[in-house]
């Protein structure tokens, strides 16, 4: 998603030692411009699934919120305005709902 990095894809070393651990700071493709260096996420159910997030830069709190999952309707009450947090919200749902068996 980084300028000057679309379609490349990051290696296996970037992987491990960058994405994986949920911070980007050795990451050559990381924006310079970004509004966090992680997102945290965790789920807690009431009747729909709340999926509460937390940006994280520099080491410090930058911002959170929470989007809404129908588990039984298996669509989204809320949404994150940004896709690519969307899309690691949906990520995190989809392997949170696996580990209970509702996948």
């Amino acid at each position: 998603m980084a300028p000057g990095c679309d379609g490349r894809a990051a290696s296996d070393d970037e992987l491990k030692n960058f994405c994986n651990v949920g911070y980007a700071q050795g990451c050559a493709c990381r924006p310079h411009e970004r509004e966090a260096d992680a997102v945290h996420f965790a789920a807690v159910e009431n009747g729909s699934i709340e999926v509460r997030f937390a940006f994280v830069k520099d080491q410090a709190p930058a911002g959170h919120g929470v989007l809404e999952f129908d588990a039984e309707a298996r669509k989204w009450m809320s949404t994150h305005p940004n896709a690519t947090v969307q899309r690691m919200a949906e990520c995190y749902v989809e392997a949170w709902l696996k580990r209970r068996g509702r996948a």
